[in-house]
């Protein structure tokens, strides 16, 4: 964080806690959840569990979210009141002042994300509130003094575990309440192959992508959609051309992402955010998956109502936090990714459509 962008937050704080902000109204439950796509489909079973217990109680819960995705929230939470943030102008002032205008006082804020960075730290603590409830966290974005000086806010801190524990437990142990989630029966067509990642490292090699379509080509007599965000398109060429295989890498909103996702027969994909879209809709998929962070997104824990399956080639540096120890440079991937074999993904994709 720019220093001034840090005085910004610390002067915004001051005048919050000298009352020196007036807000035109009170909220009575506020949940900042400003993460990425993936973090958000994990938490969401447990949302719908808040969202219906605040019901109940006559509280309105009023959500703050990572504008990126905002679309998704809306299908996902439809009667839920939504305040979404644009992260990339949080280092304009005048952004920052009116957006804790707009989440004005609340009588109780949650902030349920075990790895706060700096910016969803200080809207975590900038708005007064009758009672503050947070997670006793861990420095993966920011450095120990913030994260102390974040912890002095809070009136409750719930321990939820250690860092690679799945965040689903970690919700778990926050709510103390069982997740909710919606079983639906759809028409099931096409097989999905999501090619992109986060981080380009992350992602399978195309040349495996390629073999692995050629057999599932063989095998099914299924269409295959392949998706990806912006960032794939340099590798859409690389793709495989054939009849049955229809590209939509770098075309596809997120609303149609996850129509797509709710109404496939099999997704296959690297480590990313629509493994847990997948999870959420219960449907069939296999996720590729690297060291990095292994056990804490993926893996889930072992729920025998829900069907992603995840291929790995286990390594000594798992949990790098994706610090990977080995020179990249002549490498298409990290070598716990690259060293999954297409013959595994075969093995996995034949128990899920049933056809060893």
């Amino acid at each position: 964080m720019k220093l001034k962008n840090l005085i910004e937050w610390l002067f915004l704080l001051a005048l919050s806690r000298l009352k020196l902000i007036s807000f035109n109204n009170e909220r009575e439950h506020t949940v900042i959840k400003l993460d990425a796509i993936g973090d958000f489909y994990v938490w969401l079973p447990f949302a719908k569990a808040l969202f219906l217990k605040s019901n109940e109680e006559k509280r309105k819960l009023t959500l703050v979210i990572n504008s990126s995705y905002k679309e998704l929230v809306n299908l996902e939470l439809p009667d839920v009141e939504v305040i979404s943030v644009d992260k990339t102008r949080l280092n304009d002032f005048s952004y920052k002042f009116s957006l804790i205008k707009e989440i004005a006082d609340t009588k109780t804020l949650e902030s349920p994300t075990y790895s706060l960075d700096l910016d969803s730290g200080f809207l975590s603590i900038l708005p007064r509130c009758e009672k503050r409830v947070g997670m006793k966290g861990d420095t993966t974005n920011v450095k120990e003094a913030f994260r102390r000086f974040f912890n002095l806010f809070f009136d409750d801190l719930i321990g939820v575990g250690e860092t690679y524990n799945h965040e689903s437990t970690k919700f778990q142990k926050f709510y103390k309440f069982k997740p909710i989630f919606r079983e639906e029966s759809l028409e099931e067509n096409n097989i999905l192959v999501h090619i992109g990642a986060s981080w380009s490292y992350r992602r399978w090699p195309s040349e495996k992508i390629n073999c692995l379509i050629e057999k599932l080509l063989e095998l099914t007599d299924e269409k295959i959609i392949l998706l990806g965000g912006p960032g794939d398109l340099n590798f859409k060429e690389q793709m495989v051309s054939h009849p049955r295989v229809e590209s939509r890498i770098g075309e596809t909103s997120l609303s149609e992402l996850r129509e797509l996702i709710r109404r496939s027969k099999l997704l296959i994909s690297n480590e990313t955010s629509v493994s847990h879209m997948a999870y959420v809709f219960n449907k069939k998929a296999i996720v590729l998956l690297g060291g990095g962070h292994f056990g804490r997104f993926l893996p889930y824990p072992s729920n025998k109502k829900r069907n992603v399956r995840c291929v790995f080639e286990k390594m000594e540096c798992f949990l790098c936090n994706w610090n990977c120890i080995f020179d990249l440079n002549e490498r298409k991937a990290v070598p716990c990714i690259e060293a999954i074999e297409v013959e595994r993904v075969i093995s996995e994709v034949k128990e899920c459509l049933y056809l060893s």
